[in-house]
Formats: C-alpha cells, structure tokens, sequence
C-alpha cells in the first residue's frame, strides 16, 4: 500500500475517532481510563481529528495535514501520559480501584503510541521526493547519456559527382 492511499485510510480514521470523541466524550473518558470531567477537552480533541480528517481526504498529496496528525498524536500521548502520572500519585488505598482505569490509560497510550509510529512513517514517505529508479531512466540511442555530440553537419562530403 502506497503512503497515499495510506494517508486516505488514516483521513477515515480521524474522521471516525473525531465523531466518537464529539458525540460521545463521556463514554469515551471512561473507555481510556480517564475522568469524565474532561468531556470538553475530549471534545476539542475530537474537532481536530475531524479537521485532520477532512484534510487528508480534501488534498492529493496531504503532506502538512499528515504532519499535523503526527504533532496531535504528540499531543494525546502528552496528555496520556499526565493522566498515567495521575493514576501513580493516587494514594496507595485508593490504587487499588484505579487499576483498572490505570490499565485501559495504559492501553490507550499503546494504541496512540503505535498509530504515531504509522503517522509518522506516513508522513516521511509523503515528504521524501518522488525516486526515479534507474531501469527507468531514458537513455538516447547509442547508449550515451547527457549532451549530445556536436554532430559535423558542416564538414565537406565526398559524394561529389564525376
């Protein structure tokens, strides 16, 4: 699969986590492990995967949308990894009923963690320019590559009639 077609797929992507985030914050406070105090951020986070979204499918070759994906998923891992700090500085009495949340914030820092990796891939193969392979080079007759030979189109002929 080509970095373009794999740019669409992650556009479709977005546009789907974007609307659950929207739609349904709440739910998805507590799919992550996260409190649900933070519905309005959650919503925010939610209108820009759909404006990532809408980019990647919007542009041929959505090179600065891709990276914009790559600097959001920085941004979600940043904010994981405060909620993971915040699971760790519960009291010791308390820990116990926040391991499960602990391990679905962990999980969900996995899970952004890898699709930062595939953003990022995705973004290096969209800024790299275009490779021309060799085989498909084009080379003149006679097998010469480069400037032409100054051709003798002034010297004399012998095809003089006697």
């Amino acid at each position: 699969m080509n970095s373009i077609s794999l740019s669409r797929n992650l556009g479709w992507f977005s546009i789907g986590l974007g609307l659950v985030e929207l739609l349904t914050p709440r739910s998805f406070a507590r799919s992550i492990g996260v409190a649900e105090e933070n519905q309005n951020l959650i919503r925010l986070l939610g209108a820009r995967e759909l404006a990532a979204g809408a980019g990647l499918l919007a542009r041929p070759k959505p090179t600065s949308h891709m990276w914009s994906r790559v600097l959001g998923d920085i941004m979600d891992l940043a904010l994981l990894g405060q909620a993971l700090a915040r699971h760790d500085s519960q009291p010791a009495a308390f820990r116990g009923f926040r391991d499960d949340a602990r391990r679905r914030t962990a999980g969900a820092f996995a899970a952004v963690a890898a699709v930062t990796a595939v953003d990022l891939a995705v973004s290096l193969a969209l800024t790299r320019p275009p490779r021309v392979e060799p085989a498909w080079r084009y080379t003149p007759a006679g097998g010469r590559a480069g400037i032409p030979r100054r051709s003798n189109h002034l010297a004399p002929t012998s095809s003089a009639v006697t």
